[in-house]
C-alpha cells in the first residue's frame, strides 16, 4: 500500500487493506469540530461489496488519527478517490439528520471524473448532542444505559409543562431521538424507569404508581403491567427503585399494593402478554413485602422480606420468580427483635441466600436444607450490612464493637470464611481515641472489595480524630494497613474513592497537599506500592455544600482501568466541566465536552459498557442537554503502528540520522512518530525531536514514513 496523507492519518492508515490509497489535502475543521484538520481518504483498488475495485472513501480524524467515517464505492471498478472539499460535520445540513455529516469525492469512471457525495455512516463526531432541540424540551433530568451501551434512554420535559417523558437514542448519534411514553395521561409524569437487560424494553413508574412497559426503539405504544406500585427506596447503601427486571429480561418483579392496601410482591412478563402473578403469600397482621426484594441471578427466584408475627422483626423467603410454587421461609425461629436484617445477599451462582441474624447464615435458595451457622464477626458486636467478596469465599462487614486498646466503642471491619473453616479476622488498624472507626463521613458505604478479592479498601479515621483516610488491606487481614492517600490539609478527608476492573488501581478524591484544601482527583496502586498520582489539574475554587463540606469532583473509571473521567473547575472557576485522565498519571487530563455556559451536572455523566463514549448532562446550548464524547483515541494513549502481513511500505535510503530516533537510541518508538505528527500540525516543534530530524530538512510526509519505516523495521 503506497500512502499519501496529511501526516497525522497515518496511524489509522496503516489499519487500512493493500488498496492503494490516495488523500490531497486536510479538510479545515471537518468532521468532529475539534479545531484540527481532519484527512479525506480514498482506496481506489478496494474490494467492497459492490465488486471489485469499487473503491472506499475514509475520514480520519486530524487530532488523534481516529477514523470518523467510511463508505463503499457502488459500483465495481469505479475506483473511488477522495479528493477533496468538506465534512459537513455537525449541523446535519444535509438533510441526513443531526451529526450525519457529508464527504466530497471525485469517482474516477472512465477517465472522466465527475463530482459525487458520500454521507457518513460511521460514529458521529467526538463531541455531540443526543437529545432533542432546545426549542421544545427543557433539560435533561436523568438517564440510564441500555446494558449493551448500543441505547441511552433518557427523561426530559416539554416546554410549558411539569411532566417528565421518556426517549431513548442510539449512543452513537446516528437517528434521531425518539419518544417512547405516547399515551401519558395528562398531569402523570414518569417518576423512575429501567432498561431490559437486553435493551429491548424499558419499564417506568409514573406519578400515579403504574408501571408500564414500552419497546426502547418505539415501535409500539406503552403495556401497563401494573398498579398501585410502591415508590421505591434509597439509604445511600441499600437500594431498590420497587421495581426490577429478572436477569433473563422475561420478566418484571414489583412492590405493589393488594386489595387489602398492604404491600406485596407481584411478577409479570415484559411485554404485558399476561396478567400479573401474586409472589407473596398471607401476610402476618399489620405487616408488608419490604422495599428490599432480590431477583436471583438465574432468573428463578425472588428472595424478599415480610414483617414477621414477633413485632418489628422481618422473615425471609424465596419464591419462583414464576409464581409456579408458594413461597418457602428461608431463616429459622427468631426471638423478640432478632428477625433477619435488611441487605441479605444471593450467592454468585444464585444457589444460596446469606443473611444476618446476629450471625452470619447460609441457606439454600429453595429452603431445602436447615440453615447453617457461619460465625458472628464480632462476638459482642452487631452486623446489620455486608458484602461478599466476588469469588463468594469472604463475607466483609462492618461492626461496632468495643476497642480494648483504647476503651472506646467504634466501627471496625471484620472478614470471615464463609466455609465456617476460621473464626472472623479483623482488617482495620487501631482507631484513633475519639474517633468514629471505619465509616464515610459523607454517609457512603465505607469499604470496597477489589474484583480479584485479593484486597479491601476503606476509610477510617485510624491516625488522626476527624480524617478520615483511605487504607487497603488484604481480604484476609493478618497484616498491617496500608495508607493510600498522601497528606491531607486540615481536618479534611477522602470524599470518594473506586478500585479500577482490574484490581490494580484505586482512584480517589481528596484536598492532598494543597495551600488552600482544594480537592483533587488522585490514584495510586492498590498495595500502596509507589506514590499517589495527581490525574486532575488545578481547581480553582471550592464550592461549599449544605452539609458543610467543599464540592468535591466526581469520577468514573473506563471498563479497561486505563482512564479516569472526572468532572472539575479547573479552567474556570465554579464552571463544571468533565475531563479524562490516565489512570497511571502518564499525561495531562483532556477536557471532553464542549463550549459551555453554566457547566456540566457533577452527578449525571456516565461511561458506556464497551468503554468507547462518555454520555453526560451539560448546557452546551441553552438548556441542560444530552451528549456523548468519544473515548476510543485521546492523546495520551499512545497508538500502536501495526503493519499488516500484507502491507508493504517503500523502502528509503538510511540516511546518517535514523529518521524519528528523537533519543538516539537507535530505535523509533511510537511516541517519538507522533513527536513528528504533531510537528507537522503545528502542534509542536521539531526540535523536540532534534536527533531524528536530518539538518536543514523539514518535518513533512516523506520524513514521516521514513520514520514509520524505522519504526516498523528499525534504524
Amino acid at each position: 500500500m503506497n500512502v499519501f496523507a496529511h501526516p497525522f492519518a497515518v496511524v489509522a492508515i496503516t489499519t487500512l487493506t493493500t488498496s492503494m490509497a490516495f488523500a490531497t489535502r486536510a479538510v479545515g475543521n471537518a468532521g468532529d469540530g475539534n479545531g484540527c484538520d481532519d484527512v479525506l481518504v480514498g482506496a481506489p483498488m478496494h474490494s467492497g461489496p459492490a465488486g471489485a475495485q469499487a473503491g472506499k472513501g475514509y475520514v480520519f480524524s486530524g487530532r488523534d488519527g481516529t477514523r470518523l467515517c467510511a463508505k463503499d464505492g457502488e459500483v465495481a471498478h469505479n475506483r473511488v478517490i477522495v479528493s477533496a472539499f468538506g465534512f459537513d460535520g455537525e449541523s446535519g445540513g444535509n438533510g441526513g439528520g443531526q451529526n450525519s455529516g457529508k464527504v466530497y469525492v471525485f469517482e474516477a469512471a472512465g477517465g472522466a471524473p465527475s463530482l459525487a457525495t458520500l454521507t457518513a455512516t460511521g460514529p458521529a463526531p467526538a463531541n455531540y448532542r443526543l437529545s432533542g432541540g432546545s426549542d421544545i424540551y427543557q433539560p435533561v433530568n436523568s438517564f440510564v444505559f441500555s446494558p449493551d451501551g448500543q441505547r441511552v434512554a433518557y427523561s426530559i420535559r416539554r416546554q410549558g409543562q411539569s411532566a417528565n417523558e421518556i426517549h431513548t437514542v442510539l449512543v452513537d448519534g446516528s437517528a434521531p431521538p425518539q419518544p417512547l411514553n405516547r399515551t401519558l395521561a395528562d398531569g402523570d409524569s414518569v417518576v423512575q424507569y429501567i432498561v431490559a437487560p437486553d435493551g429491548s424494553r424499558i419499564v417506568y413508574v409514573t406519578s400515579s404508581m403504574k408501571l408500564y412497559s414500552v419497546p426502547s426503539d418505539g415501535s409500539a405504544t406503552e403495556t401497563q403491567l401494573g398498579e398501585r406500585l410502591d415508590g421505591g427506596f434509597s439509604n445511600g447503601v441499600i437500594e431498590s427503585p420497587g421495581f426490577a427486571y429478572s436477569p433473563d429480561g422475561l420478566r418484571v418483579v414489583y412492590r405493589a399494593q393488594d386489595d387489602s392496601g398492604r404491600f406485596a410482591l407481584y411478577s409479570v412478563l415484559a411485554d404485558g402478554s399476561a396478567a400479573a402473578i401474586k409472589l407473596s403469600g398471607p401476610l402476618a397482621p399489620d405487616t408488608d413485602v419490604d422495599f428490599y426484594f432480590v431477583v436471583s441471578p438465574d432468573s428463578r427466584c425472588v428472595v424478599y422480606l415480610t414483617g414477621s408475627e414477633i413485632d418489628q422483626t422481618f422473615d425471609l423467603y424465596s419464591v419462583p420468580v414464576d409464581g409456579t410454587a408458594a413461597p418457602v421461609k428461608l431463616n429459622g425461629p427468631l426471638d423478640a427483635g432478632s428477625g433477619v436484617a435488611q441487605g441479605f445477599v444471593i450467592g454468585p451462582d444464585g444457589r444460596r441466600v446469606f443473611y444476618l441474624v446476629g450471625d452470619l447464615y447460609s441457606v439454600p435458595i429453595d429452603g431445602s436444607a436447615s440453615p447453617v451457622d457461619i460465625g458472628r464477626f464480632l462476638p459482642d458486636g452487631d452486623s446489620t450490612f455486608f458484602l461478599l467478596t466476588p469469588d463468594a469465599t469472604r463475607a466483609i462487614d462492618t461492626v461496632e464493637g468495643y476497642e480494648e486498646s483504647t476503651f472506646q466503642y467504634v466501627t471496625q471491619m471484620y472478614s470471615v470464611p464463609l466455609d465456617g473453616g476460621s473464626s472472623a479476622a479483623k482488617l482495620n488498624g487501631p482507631i484513633v481515641y475519639g474517633g468514629q472507626g471505619v465509616h464515610h463521613a459523607l454517609g457512603l458505604q465505607p469499604f470496597s472489595i477489589s474484583g480479584d478479592s485479593r484486597r479491601v479498601v476503606y476509610t477510617a479515621d485510624q491516625e488522626v480524630l476527624g480524617k478520615a483516610e483511605l487504607y487497603s488491606v488484604p481480604v484476609g487481614g493478618g497484616v498491617a494497613p496500608i495508607k493510600l492517600n498522601g497528606d491531607l490539609c486540615g481536618q479534611s478527608l477522602v470524599t470518594q474513592s473506586e478500585i479500577s476492573p482490574d484490581s490494580q488501581y484505586v482512584v480517589y478524591v481528596a484536598p492532598q497537599a494543597t495551600p488552600r484544601c482544594l480537592y483533587q482527583v488522585f490514584s495510586r496502586r492498590i498495595d500502596g506500592s509507589g506514590s499517589p498520582m495527581r490525574l486532575s489539574g488545578t481547581f480553582l475554587g471550592p464550592q461549599p455544600q449544605p452539609n458543610g463540606f467543599p464540592q468535591a469532583p466526581r469520577f468514573r473509571i473506563t471498563p479497561d482501568s486505563r482512564q479516569v473521567v472526572y468532572v472539575a473547575d479547573q479552567d474556570s472557576d465554579l464552571v463544571w466541566e468533565l475531563y479524562v485522565a490516565p489512570i497511571d498519571g502518564n499525561g495531562a487530563p483532556m477536557k471532553l465536552n464542549g463550549p459551555v455556559t453554566k457547566g456540566v451536572d457533577l452527578v449525571s455523566f456516565s461511561i458506556t459498557p464497551d468503554g468507547s463514549r462518555v454520555v453526560y448532562l451539560a448546557d452546551q446550548t441553552d438548556v441542560v442537554g444530552l451528549w456523548a464524547a468519544s473515548l476510543d483515541a485521546v492523546p495520551f494513549l499512545t497508538p500502536t503502528l501495526t503493519a499488516t502481513p500484507t502491507t508493504t511500505l517503500t523502502p528509503t535510503t538510511m540516511p546518517t540520522v535514523c529518521d524519528g530516533n528523537c533519543n538516539g537510541d537507535d530505535h523509533v518508538a511510537d511516541d517519538e512518530v507522533l513527536i513528528l505528527l504533531k510537528a507537522a500540525l503545528g502542534h509542536g516543534e521539531a526540535s523536540s525531536c532534534a536527533l531524528g530530524v536530518p539538518a536543514a530538512a523539514s518535518v513533512d510526509v516523506s520524513l514521516i514514513l521514513r520514520a514509520v519505516n524505522h519504526a516498523v523495521g528499525g534504524c
